[in-house]
C-alpha cells in the first residue's frame, strides 16, 4: 500500500511541472516600432493603476481589484 501512495505523489508532481519556451525575436524596423509603442501603453497603464492603488491605499480606502 504505501508502494502505491509513492507512484501517486510522483504522478501528482510530474503533472504539476511546468515547462518554459524561450523563443528569439527578429522583428522588422516598423514590427519593432510598433512593439515599442504597445509595451510603452501596458507600461504607462500599469504605472498609473499602481499609483491609483498605493493612493488609495495611503487613504485607508479598500480598492476593488
Amino acid at each position: 500500500m504505501g508502494a502505491s501512495v509513492l507512484s501517486y505523489a510522483v504522478y501528482a508532481t510530474v503533472v504539476a511541472m511546468r515547462k518554459t519556451m524561450k523563443y528569439r525575436m527578429y522583428p522588422t524596423a516598423s514590427q519593432q516600432h510598433l512593439l515599442d509603442e504597445t509595451l510603452d501603453t501596458y507600461r504607462l497603464v500599469y504605472d498609473q493603476t499602481l499609483a491609483h492603488r498605493s493612493v488609495g491605499t495611503t487613504a485607508g480606502h479598500a480598492l476593488a481589484v
